[in-house]
């Protein structure tokens, strides 16, 4: 078996300060799906406020047509539903997803890496194509619905800085 597959990439920092929008397309080529670390990982607690922070990591491979195992706050794929995208469960456990405890969502998380890891890669191959539906829809939300919204935000808020 070849996996796991390290998908690291030589020269990634190809501007100063632009590696994190840089899209190595190879990356999601040669594999079946992405492990994405959140930016904020915090154990829920009801009497602080709580927020959920998506950033340009969780989209890369929702654009990609890649499926995703994500490592966040408590109540990011459920965020990510309420925007339009689904999600992979069944086919992924995504149980972690409402687990308030640090500790216990990163081992459920751990559990299905190492899960899809441990397949083999016609099992892999063959759930990549039983997800196409699910990689289709969240390819044409981002295009369709959420990147004409910031496109929108975007222009608001130069208008209003240039007045």
């Amino acid at each position: 078996s070849n996996l796991p597959f390290i998908a690291d990439i030589d020269n990634i920092f190809l501007e100063e300060n632009r590696w994190d929008s840089v899209v190595i397309e190879s990356s999601f080529f040669n594999t079946y799906f992405s492990f994405v670390v959140g930016t904020r990982f915090e154990e829920y607690n009801e009497e602080i406020p709580y927020t959920i922070f998506i950033t340009e990591k969780v989209y890369k491979p929702l654009t990609n047509f890649h499926p995703l195992v994500y490592l966040g706050n408590m109540g990011s794929l459920k965020k990510l539903r309420e925007l339009g995208f689904k999600t992979f469960h069944p086919y992924i456990d995504e149980s972690y997803d409402e687990e308030p405890d640090n500790l216990k969502r990163f081992n459920m998380v751990t559990e299905q890496v190492n899960k899809l890891c441990n397949m083999e890669l016609s099992e892999l191959h063959e759930l990549y194509w039983i997800m196409s539906d699910i990689l289709i829809h969240n390819h044409d939300t981002y295009y369709k619905t959420i990147l004409p919204k910031c496109k929108d935000k975007i222009e608001r808020i130069i208008d209003y800085v240039m007045k």
